[in-house]
């Protein structure tokens, strides 16, 4: 299940987190 939606849900969730870039 690759999707590109789901990589960009990732990024906002590593955003929410504070993850680095």
């Amino acid at each position: 299940m690759n999707s590109p939606d789901a990589q960009e849900i990732v990024n906002k969730i590593n955003e929410a987190i504070g993850a680095p870039p």
